[in-house]
C-alpha cells in the first residue's frame, strides 16, 4: 500500500506541476498548490485503506483502548514505549520541512528561481529512492522483530547480512541510474529553456551522489526501531536531517558560495551513514545481528 500510494503521489505531482506550471503560467504558486494536493492524497489513501475492515491488512482504525489495574497496570507504559520507540519517523518528518525551508532560502539567495526549479526538479528524483529505502526497511523491520522476540539471533545476523547487501547494490544502482536519467528527466520538466537544462543536471549530478549514502542510515534508523532502541533511531534521523544538515547549509556555501547547497546534501548523508555504521559496530553485538547463535 505505501509503494501505491508513493506512486500515485509521484504521477499526480508531476502531472499537477506540468498543467499548472508549463500550462497555465502559475509558477511557484502552482509548485505549491501541487505539493499540498499531493500531501492530501498521500493522507486520504492509506486512511480509506485502514479504515476498510475487508482489506488485506490486520490492522484497522478502530477505537482506542487502554486496560488498568487489575487488566493490565502496564498498558501506559507500553502506549508510551511504543509512541517513543516510532518517534524517529515523526523527528524525520518534522525536519525534512524545516530543513528544505533553510535550503530553498540559501537558494534564493544565491541562484533566485532558477536554482529553487532546478532544486525541485532534484527532490522528484530524491523522493524516488527515498521511497525505495525507507520501503525496503520498514518491510524488513517486522521480521527483525520478529526474530528478536523468539531470541533467535542466528536468523536475526543473516537477515542482517542480507539487507546489507541489498541497501549497497540499490544506493550504487540509484547513483547510477540518477546519474544516467539526469539529462531526460530535466528535459522533462525544464526543456523549454536550454540555460535551465544544463544548470539543472549540473545540480542534479551533485546531488545525486547523496543517493549512495542515504540508504544506510535510512535501514539503520529502521532497525534501531526494530530492535526496540527507540533513542538511537531518533538520534540518526535528528543528526541525518537537522543537525549535519543545517552545518553544512550555514557553513559550506562560505566556503564553496552556492555550490556548497548541493554539497551539503552529500555531507550529511556522509556523515549519518558513518554514524550509522558506528551505532550498528558498537550495538550489533548486543542485539546479535553481528555475530551467529
Amino acid at each position: 500500500m505505501g509503494f501505491f500510494t508513493a506512486i500515485i503521489c509521484t504521477i499526480i505531482i508531476l502531472i499537477l506541476d506540468i498543467i499548472l506550471v508549463m500550462f497555465l503560467g502559475m509558477g511557484i504558486d502552482g509548485v505549491l498548490i501541487a505539493l499540498t494536493c499531493t500531501i492530501y492524497v498521500g493522507a486520504i489513501f492509506p486512511f480509506i485503506y485502514f479504515a476498510r475492515k475487508n482489506n488485506k491488512s490486520y490492522l484497522h482504525l478502530v477505537s482506542p483502548s487502554i486496560a488498568f489495574k487489575n487488566e493490565n497496570p502496564n498498558s501506559i507504559a507500553l502506549l508510551i514505549k511504543a509512541s517513543i520507540n516510532g518517534s524517529s519517523e515523526t523527528v524525520q518528518d518534522i525536519a525534512i520541512s524545516l530543513v528544505s525551508l533553510l535550503c530553498i532560502y540559501q537558494i534564493n539567495v544565491f541562484y533566485g528561481d532558477d536554482g529553487i526549479v532546478a532544486y525541485g526538479v532534484t527532490e522528484y528524483a530524491w523522493l524516488v529512492f527515498n521511497s525505495l529505502f525507507i520501503g525496503f526497511s520498514m518491510a524488513t523491520a517486522p521480521l527483525m522483530s520478529y526474530q528478536q522476540g523468539a531470541k533467535n539471533k542466528l536468523e536475526m545476523h543473516s537477515l542482517f547480512k542480507n539487507c546489507i547487501i541489498i541497501i549497497v547494490i540499490f544506493s550504487v544502482v540509484s547513483f547510477a541510474i540518477s546519474q544516467l536519467c539526469a539529462e531526460p528527466l530535466v528535459i522533462l520538466f525544464v526543456g523549454y529553456s536550454k540555460e535551465l537544462v544544463d544548470f539543472s543536471i549540473y545540480v542534479f549530478r551533485i546531488y545525486a551522489i547523496s543517493f549512495m549514502f542515504f540508504g544506510i542510515s535510512i535501514y539503520g534508523s529502521s532497525l534501531f526501531t526494530s530492535l526496540g532502541n527507540g533513542l538511537i533511531s531518533a538520534l540518526i534521523a535528528f543528526l541525518r536531517t537537522v543537525v549535519f544538515e543545517v552545518i553544512a547549509l550555514i557553513i559550506l556555501p562560505m566556503i564553496f558560495a552556492g555550490d556548497g547547497i548541493w554539497y551539503a546534501a552529500i555531507f550529511a548523508e556522509i556523515m549519518s551513514a558513518i554514524l550509522t555504521i558506528i551505532f550498528i559496530i558498537t550495538k550489533g553485538k548486543k542485539y546479535g545481528i553481528l555475530k551467529k547463535g
